[in-house]
């Protein structure tokens, strides 16, 4: 018998593996923006086009099972018998609202309601399986991320008009504490859907693997996407206001979304990758997404 013959091929290096992920990384992020622009999506549409495109991601191209975009190991644990009643009241929390409003809502509002819905199963997992190993990730979070919201609303009190995206303003109009407990879970469950889950669940678990170098890189250039992801919903917002912004506002905002982002995004990818816990990264974005519907900055 012959001895094999050794291929001639060079190894492909490490770093050479991670930058060709950052480029499909890019390709993902960039047919879901450009889907955005060409359809002219408004929010709600923009998000739910994510879903499909993660699926396919995950299956097709990270070739992962769809349970690591909630859990890093996920092994083969039971709902526990007191997580039961936890999943029933946060369905009892978005069903009524779903029904009551299905006879006339079209499929956008119907799809968000749907995801909301279908994010109560992977989140009552996630409570579950929370254990004193994420309560420190969770807790620098907080610490690091969790104040943002605080500095921007302190910032808002001095900068120009139209400077801080319309989705800022329009939450501060009338804050209250039932609206920002009604972001805070509302948005907790769809991120276990769309958003968190793309860009921590699936975009940074194929980027950054557990050997590679550059944590701190990855993170950022996972983090920068995520805020130019938001750019094809939020300079058409910008334009369209009763005071059109300004092409230095626009300018503006397509600089600081993806800088804003990385302040946010890094800490997220960390507190996800030390938890191996989506709900961690989730508990964060849903806070500082609920801040502004609580405390105005006028």
């Amino acid at each position: 018998m012959s001895a094999p013959i050794a291929s001639t091929e060079p190894p492909v290096s490490p770093d050479t593996q991670q930058g060709r992920r950052y480029v499909i990384v890019l390709g993902v992020v960039g047919l879901w923006m450009a889907i955005g622009v060409v359809c002219q999506l408004h929010t709600f549409a923009y998000l739910l086009v994510g879903i499909p495109l993660l699926l396919l991601f995950q299956v097709g191209i990270a070739r992962r099972p769809i349970v690591e975009l909630w859990f890093k190991h996920p092994g083969q644990q039971p709902l526990p018998w007191w997580a039961y009643p936890i999943l029933a009241a946060l369905i009892a929390s978005e069903l009524p609202g779903l029904i009551h409003e299905w006879p006339t809502s079209g499929w956008v509002r119907r799809g968000i309601g749907l995801a909301g819905l279908a994010g109560t199963v992977p989140l009552a997992y996630s409570i579950a399986r929370f254990s004193r190993t994420a309560l420190k990730p969770l807790l620098l979070g907080f610490a690091t991320a969790g104040v943002i919201p605080f500095v921007i609303l302190a910032a808002k009190r001095m900068a120009p008009p139209n400077v801080f995206s319309p989705g800022l303003q329009s939450a501060t109009a009338s804050p209250s504490w039932v609206a920002g407990w009604n972001s805070f879970l509302g948005g907790l469950l769809v991120f276990f859907v769309v958003e968190e889950v793309f860009f921590r669940g699936g975009l940074d678990s194929f980027v950054q693997r557990p050997h590679d170098r550059g944590q701190w890189r990855s993170a950022a250039f996972v983090s920068a996407l995520w805020g130019a992801w938001h750019l094809p919903i939020k300079i058409p917002l910008l334009l369209a206001g009763s005071h059109p912004a300004s092409h230095l506002v626009v300018a503006a905002n397509i600089v600081g979304w993806p800088l804003a982002a990385c302040l946010v995004g890094i800490p997220l990818s960390l507190c996800w990758r030390r938890s191996g816990l989506l709900l961690v990264p989730a508990l964060v974005h849903a806070f500082i997404n609920a801040v502004p519907h609580v405390w105005s900055a006028p």
